[in-house]
């Protein structure tokens, strides 16, 4: 296994999600170790390293992954895997979501916070492993505000998430289709 560089974002572009007063990226291992306590599973965040904004520099948050094969975009995929890799996601994230709910310190908020991405091109994959990078942030220009009790329900993952009674064609579509729908 090798330790690469999945992406790197500037923070100018991202609008980063908060828990408990700090940056959601800044909770890294902790949700980690919530991925631990759901057991194996072929899902991982990147880790963020972060370069604070400086008065000489402007900021950016470059996302490494430990992997073992080369990791592409989601949105690099045939249309029939990438729904098949979604699917998949669907389920780990699903998994989460149970675990974080019934943690001792409720880390659901926690973990919603995190399944903020700017957009399906965040979903990085060597076919099987699934890293999300970045995290914990959406994009400027595309952002839904956090404090609304439904915001993950209007973003790329949380669509994913959403009953199929409320979804019932989300993996019925094209990625493409997904990204351009308004969140």
């Amino acid at each position: 296994m090798s330790i690469s560089i999945l992406s790197r974002s500037a923070l100018s572009d991202l609008s980063l999600s908060e828990w408990h007063g700090q940056p959601t990226v800044q909770h890294y291992t902790t949700l980690l170790r919530l991925i631990d306590a759901a057991g194996p599973m072929p899902f991982s965040f990147a880790e963020p390293v972060v370069q604070w904004v400086t008065s000489d520099q402007p900021g950016h948050i470059t996302w490494y992954g430990t992997i073992e094969q080369p990791f592409q975009a989601l949105t690099d995929y045939p249309a029939l895997q990438q729904e098949a890799l979604l699917k998949q996601l669907a389920t780990c994230l699903q998994k989460l979501q149970r675990v974080a709910s019934n943690h001792p310190q409720n880390y659901a908020t926690l973990l919603e916070k995190a399944l903020f991405i700017p957009n399906l091109s965040a979903i990085f994959t060597d076919g099987t492993q699934l890293i999300l990078a970045p995290w914990g942030a959406q994009d400027t220009t595309h952002r839904t505000a956090p404090l609304l009790p439904d915001a993950l329900a209007r973003t790329p993952l949380g669509a994913l998430l959403a009953p199929p009674s409320k979804n019932p064609d989300l993996l019925n579509i094209s990625v493409s289709e997904k990204e351009a729908t308004p969140f």
